[in-house]
């Protein structure tokens, strides 16, 4: 056992692979928070495309009502 421990490649590779995989955890946990932040964003992207398409419709109904022709 004493044996295995002492090969370059368990000395060497095993604390490198080790901290990889706690900056991929770590990162991890960070892309899942950007994740979020970009659902909220799109979000509220759609309400804004609501309210502009709600306005249009609007302004469609005046432009109708007045007898302008849209331009």
């Amino acid at each position: 056992m004493n044996q295995i421990l002492q090969q370059p490649v368990i000395q060497v590779a095993l604390p490198i692979v080790m901290t990889l995989v706690v900056a991929s955890a770590i990162n991890n946990k960070r892309l899942d928070d950007i994740c979020r932040r970009l659902d909220r964003v799109e979000d509220r992207l759609d309400l804004l495309i609501g309210k502009v398409a709600e306005l249009d419709n609007r302004v469609t109904r005046i432009e109708d009502k007045l007898g302008i022709a849209p331009r």
